[in-house]
Parts: C-alpha cells; structure tokens; sequence
C-alpha cells in the first residue's frame, strides 16, 4: 500500500500511482461485496456510482440479485441520468437477455442471427435495415413474415403479398 499524499494518489501494488486509486498486478481484480443475505429483486446489490461536482449522479453501474428465490443469479443494470433522474438503460439478466430502454444503434460490423433466432418488429414500431441482409439458409422472418431467396431469384413475400426488391437482398 502506497500514500502519495503530495498528489492525493493511493497505490495498491504500485509505488507511483497514475491515479487516485491505482491497483498494479499480476491479479488485479477489485471485489465489491454486498454482506447482507438478501434474496428479492435487485438486492444485495453492489453499485459503482458516477457524480458531477453537484453531486449528481450521471451514471451508475448495479450488480444485483435476479429474481427472488434464495440463489445465486445476478443480473448487471446500465443507468443514465436524462437530466431528470437516474434512468435505467441496458439491463443484462441472469438468463443473460439483454433489454435495452431506448433505441439500440449499431454503426459497422455484422448481426448474426443463429439457433432460431429472429428479428421481432410486430409489437413497437418499424424494423429498418439500411444495410444489405445476406442470409444463406432458411427463412428470415421480420414480424413473422418471410423474406427469402429461391431458385437464384429473389422474391419476398411480406402479409401474403409479393413485392419487388430493387439491388441485393
């Protein structure tokens, strides 16, 4: 344990530390340990909490129990304040769902879709794809219609209609 009290600096493992809390080595792991035996919904949870110099929380990230029998499941709780008040934005369960609050924006890379997978948009709001889908087998299904690819000619059928498809599909 090092004291840089010129700067304000704590080192663990580390005599020069960088930050104000800076742990250095071969297993640098930090613990945050609920003691209490709690079983409920989003107890025994631990938290790492963000503030701006008001005091305000901006951001915080939650460790907590999912469910409320007496078990070991977790689920980790992504929060945002909207200017308003603390909001919870991206949860991960312990069935390892992931549930979103707003809007989810993936800019580059590639959605694959395996083990039955499928793209919902029957319950809110439009499904937009601006980039190309390319799907090698079986069936894309959108909201539970087809849109598929036969006899090297592209033919979609969306609420028992055909369509066109102008470029690739």
């Amino acid at each position: 344990l090092f004291v840089d009290g010129a700067n304000g600096n704590v080192g663990l493992g580390d005599g020069v530390p960088g930050t104000m809390l800076q742990v250095s080595g071969a297993s640098a792991y930090l613990t945050l340990k609920n003691t209490s035996a709690e079983f409920g919904e989003g107890e025994a949870e631990t938290k790492i909490i963000f503030e701006d110099h008001s005091d305000t929380t901006l951001a915080q990230i939650q460790a907590s129990h999912d469910g409320g029998v007496d078990d070991t499941k977790g689920d980790l709780i992504f929060s945002t304040h909207n200017n308003v008040a603390l909001t919870e934005a991206l949860r991960l369960d312990s069935a390892q769902l992931a549930t979103f609050a707003g809007n989810v924006t993936i800019s580059g890379g590639v959605i694959n879709l395996t083990n039955g997978m499928t793209i919902d948009s029957t319950t809110n709001g439009t499904l937009l794809l601006t980039e190309p889908i390319v799907k090698t087998s079986g069936d894309l299904q959108v909201g539970g219609n087809d849109i598929k690819a036969s006899d090297g000619t592209t033919s979609i059928t969306l609420n028992g209609a055909d369509a066109s498809v102008a470029g690739d599909l």
